[in-house]
């Protein structure tokens, strides 16, 4: 019997600037979420948000990145949407 999982996919939050990082930025979250709702993936589910803060020494600017992924993540965590279940937050 041939076994077949439904891909789990994290989001990936764009939080600095840098161009050499792949990501999504909030503007093309949103647009991704948008998509999804009006052509629903009917095999595919977003489970969670994955960040990675800037590579620097600067705590209070690596805070402020990790706060403002984990207030996206709260964001569409309330909104209950379909196909995303926002279960996980990996920074």
């Amino acid at each position: 019997m041939l076994s077949f999982r439904f891909p789990r996919l994290s989001a990936v939050v764009l939080m600095t600037g840098f161009l050499i990082r792949f990501g999504l930025n909030e503007e093309e979250l949103n647009e991704l979420i948008e998509c999804i709702q009006k052509n629903p993936l009917q095999h595919v589910q977003i489970k969670g948000m994955m960040g990675m803060a800037s590579f620097s020494e600067d705590t209070n600017l690596i805070r402020r990145e990790f706060r403002y992924l984990k207030s996206l993540f709260k964001h569409y965590q309330s909104l209950q949407l379909p196909n995303f279940e926002m279960k996980e937050l990996s920074m």
